[in-house]
């Protein structure tokens, strides 16, 4: 099962040569958010770094593996060997490295660092496209990782990715995509993880194939030679090897143990006395931090120390706004030349962070010493942040301060811009962290949350809950986001998402779109709303002159908001009749969102369903019923909503049509609860009266084997017949795999097929290959 670099991907990556998605530039906004120079450069090696090469060499031979794995607690040295082998070995290959955070819970965040760090090290690669138009959590396995995949297989020689701090990657779907990048990883690239646990990755089918290099504490544990080594560095001198080999055993060969004891040592009078008495685990380390370091530090330093701990990187401006002085730089200095480990994140030493365990023990000093600091501490970090365009980590040291003032108007201007760049998991994030009582009746919050539950299709009722704490609240002026109101966020939530039924929504709509002006930045969306609720109500007329203006104003960024437009004029064209022009609008719809990877997601489903009732009026039944049926699954939330309940209106009518009685009334009668457990559903009530006459009068039409093939499916069917895969079709036809299983489905139909055997068989049979 060994990885190979002509392994069939199942979606179609367009274009030719190394395409590989691109990332605008370096510390600029891709996704909605901030690049980071910092996570994607490698660290230097230690100044007092004592050599690995029997690790060196392990390393080397993890070319033959799939994944090399580092995994030890911490202070066994992950970072400072990978650091020294990258120093060694990069000049034979280069190294795309990203050290990992705690926002890289959210995987769109993570795949646009790495995609980044990885063209970083083959800068002749050309990118077709912006991140920010390809990443959406719905088209990393589908999209932007199979052409990632392409790209480093294209790309001349061989190179090394490193992630590490791995354990921070924490996240369902950043697991599957990264298996999938494993399982489809080409020849001539190296996959390394360091990370102080094991990941949620498939390590045993990677052990069973040998396609997995480990490396854990046993192999980093410090030999007697390479103990010695790093206490003579630490010393100055060396240490008799009866004392060395003491001070492995009680140390258990822990690398940040023996490093720590040495400096201990180097304020000893008795060495040997304080070989002895040592305990080589975590409590050790903590002890001699505090008592035996930090209360040996000059004052300034040690309340420098502490009082930048609360960040996870530093640079000599942050730490004068955070620390309240002017004396950063001399200090960030001065811990670097006292080994107070300190280590550099890029080559001009402008970045820096705490290792990981003294960074522990200063914010344990400063939460025992003076926790009343903290909040002004965060703030400080949160204003210098904002003010250096850095949204995420202003917001996180906003919800650290538990200044609910400042979080809620920074996650309210910056929420649009997150979703539209797919990270609506980072959203979700910051708005369960803002989970006290204060944050909780927030109003402007509370317009936030409902808008993100509708957009993950949450319950009605836990909706509802956020617009009513809205509707009591006060706010003066616009919101953060240019809403200009409280009342505007819920009268657009309502409308937009049909929260309630159809004829509070309609109202809802039309107040919306008297509160904004034409051009305005919320303009367009309350016009969706509006045209939605309009052709629900049952007036079409309306709605189509609402929709048309809509439709002027979309922008480029908001390709979703466009195809739910376009797709709602299809349906008022079919509802007159004009079937190609309602036919070329839904197809619009569509083809707008599977251009962007963003065929999965709610919003296609209106396109599908239009598209669906066109081909049923063109007489292409079988066509008709898989685009509605894809519709309605692509509709389906975990409560009853008026789109859903029309989308199985529209399916049972596609069956009736094809003669299919009583699949019919079994889709019938879903529709017919699902209408019941809500309020009111517009123009769905009549099509439901009408669709239960048509079904009490059994109309039904026979199925007839062998209807007429579009060009298209023709073309697919005799790729079939030549034996190549769906999604060797989807590449050589550059349409999208969902697509070819869809005209696959549809084939089979036609030629009353259940296999790809029987249906090229039957295309045979009618001299069709």
């Amino acid at each position: 099962m060994r990885r190979t670099a002509s392994k069939a991907l199942p979606t179609p990556i367009r274009g030719s040569g190394t395409a590989i998605p691109e990332v605008e530039s370096l510390e600029r906004v891709a996704n909605g958010e901030l690049l980071l120079r910092s996570k994607m450069q490698a660290p230097r090696v230690p100044s007092r770094h004592v050599p690995r090469p029997r690790l060196i060499e392990l390393l080397d031979s993890g070319r033959e593996h799939a994944l090399t794995l580092v995994c030890a607690p911490p202070g066994y040295g992950k970072t400072g060997l990978l650091a020294e082998w990258r120093q060694q070995e990069h000049q034979n290959r280069p190294f795309a490295w990203l050290t990992l955070d705690h926002d890289d819970l959210d995987p769109v965040r993570l795949w646009a660092h790495l995609i980044w760090a990885i063209r970083e090290t083959a800068p002749e690669v050309e990118g077709p496209r912006p991140v920010a138009v390809d990443l959406y959590p719905n088209n990393l396995i589908d999209g932007v990782v199979p052409r990632l995949l392409e790209a480093l297989a294209d790309m001349p020689g061989e190179r090394v990715i490193v992630l590490d701090d791995y354990q921070l990657a924490d996240n369902e779907l950043w697991d599957a995509s990264l298996d999938f990048f494993l399982e489809h990883l080409p020849l001539n690239v190296q996959l390394v993880l360091a990370s102080r646990s094991a990941p949620q990755l498939p390590l045993g089918r990677l052990r069973a194939h040998g396609e997995l290099l480990e490396i854990g504490a046993d192999d980093l544990r410090l030999s007697d030679k390479e103990a010695a080594a790093v206490a003579q560095a630490v010393l100055g001198s060396r240490l008799p090897s009866k004392d060395v080999a003491t001070l492995v055993e009680r140390c258990e060969g822990w690398p940040a143990g023996i490093h720590l004891a040495s400096l201990l040592l180097k304020h000893s009078s008795d060495s040997h006395a304080v070989i002895e008495s040592l305990v080589g685990d975590n409590r050790y380390v903590f002890d001699y931090l505090k008592h035996d370091l930090l209360d040996g530090l000059p004052e300034e330093i040690r309340t420098f120390l502490q009082h930048t701990s609360i960040l996870s990187r530093l640079s000599a401006p942050l730490c004068d706004a955070v620390a309240g002085t002017t004396a950063s730089r001399r200090l960030l200095e001065k811990a670097e030349h006292e080994n107070l480990f300190l280590i550099p994140l890029d080559e001009r030493r402008e970045w820096f962070r705490y290792h990981h365990l003294f960074a522990d023990v200063l914010r344990r000093e400063l939460e025992d010493g003076a926790p009343e600091l903290l909040p002004d501490l965060h703030s400080r970090a949160s204003d210098w942040f904002d003010r250096n365009g850095d949204a995420e980590d202003s917001i996180a040291h906003a919800i650290a301060a538990r200044d609910v003032d400042r979080a809620s108007e920074l996650v309210t201007r910056h929420a649009r811009a997150v979703v539209r760049g797919g990270r609506i998991l980072t959203l979700m994030r910051w708005l369960e962290e803002l989970n006290w009582s204060e944050a909780l009746a927030d109003p402007q919050l509370a317009v936030v949350r409902a808008f993100t539950l509708s957009l993950l299709n949450s319950s009605h009722d836990a909706i509802e809950s956020w617009l009513l704490v809205a509707e009591d609240g006060t706010y003066e002026g616009p919101l953060a986001n240019t809403m200009p109101s409280l009342e505007f966020g819920v009268s657009l939530t309502r409308s937009l998402f049909l929260i309630g039924d159809v004829a509070r929504a309609a109202d809802a709509g039309r107040w919306a779109t008297e509160q904004v002006e034409d051009g305005s930045e919320w303009h367009v969306e309350a016009l969706l709303g509006h045209g939605q609720t309009l052709y629900l109500s049952g007036r079409a007329s309306a709605a189509r002159t609402v929709l048309e203006q809509a439709l002027l104003e979309t922008k480029a960024d908001a390709p979703q908001t466009t195809a739910n437009i376009l797709a709602y004029l299809a349906l008022i064209e079919l509802d007159r009749g004009d079937v190609e022009r309602g036919e070329s609008l839904a197809r619009r719809a569509i083809a707008g969102l599977e251009e962007r990877g963003l065929g999965e997601v709610v919003s296609a489903g209106a396109g599908h369903l239009a598209l669906g009732v066109a081909l049923g009026a063109g007489g292409a039944l079988a066509e008709a019923e898989a685009e509605i049926e894809r519709g309605a699954q692509l509709r389906k939330a975990v409560c009853p909503t008026v789109w859903h309940a029309h989308a199985l209106v529209l399916l049972t009518r596609a069956r009736l049509a094809r003669g299919d009685l009583e699949g019919a009334r079994q889709v019938f009668e879903l529709a017919r609860i699902e209408v019941e457990g809500l309020r009111d559903v517009g123009i769905v009530a009549s099509l439901l009266e009408d669709t239960e006459r048509k079904l009490q009068a059994g109309i039904r039409r026979p199925v007839t084997a062998g209807e007429e093939l579009s060009e298209r499916e023709l073309v697919i069917l005799r790729l079939l017949g030549a034996g190549l895969t769906k999604p060797e079709i989807a590449r050589e036809l550059y349409i999208a795999y969902n697509t070819v299983k869809t005209h696959t489905r549809t084939i089979y139909r036609k030629l009353d097929a259940s296999t790809r055997h029987d249906a090229v068989a039957r295309g045979r049979e009618l001299n069709l290959i």
